[in-house]
């Protein structure tokens, strides 16, 4: 019998900064594994920061969404990644002094592949968490994600939760590397 895929969410408080920099460099390590299965060199490649406007699609280059329908889920990325484009998300956080969203959800295409429920996150001192598995997405990949507003909370609702997510481009293109 086939053994369940495990993957949740640590809490950064839990973490030693090494074991942080570990599952950054895990990310890292899968977005290069996906370039080469496109049979691309990652040497080609600059891997940096995501911006939320400038690689995901969204209305600034600040980690803010407005969430419209309480007792729903909100979409706040919907991201088609062009040619050349690679992106890995390995964590989530809120920097909202008052977090209204309790979960998200993150879709590759029109299948949900990973659910994260937010409340926990927010009791730690760094309401940051991390991937035990990265996730990845290639060239025409579709990103969606999601964030469920619960019933009862006053709309329009802000919210800054943010992705703990690198970007492969190439070089040039943003960024020449140092």
């Amino acid at each position: 019998m086939a053994e369940a895929a495990v993957s949740y969410v640590l809490g950064s408080d839990a973490l030693k900064d090494e074991e942080k920099k570990l599952l950054r460099e895990k990310a890292i390590e899968a977005l290069m594994n996906a370039i080469r299965a496109k049979g691309k060199n990652p040497a080609d490649y600059i891997i940096r920061d995501v911006l939320p406007k400038d690689d995901l699609g969204m209305s600034d280059n600040k980690w803010e969404e407005t969430l419209d329908t309480a007792g729903a889920w909100n979409t706040v990325i919907n991201y088609t990644l062009g040619d050349d484009e690679f992106i890995v998300i390995f964590g989530v956080g809120n920097n909202n002094d008052n977090p209204v969203a309790t979960a998200m959800k993150i879709f590759k295409g029109a299948t949900p592949i990973y659910l994260v429920e937010l409340e926990k996150l927010y009791v730690k001192q760094e309401p940051e968490g991390y991937f035990t598995n990265p996730l990845v997405f290639s060239e025409s990949d579709k990103l969606l994600v999601q964030l469920y507003l619960p019933s009862g909370v006053t709309t329009p609702a802000n919210e800054k939760v943010f992705l703990l997510a690198l970007k492969a481009e190439p070089k040039g293109e943003v960024v020449t590397g140092a």
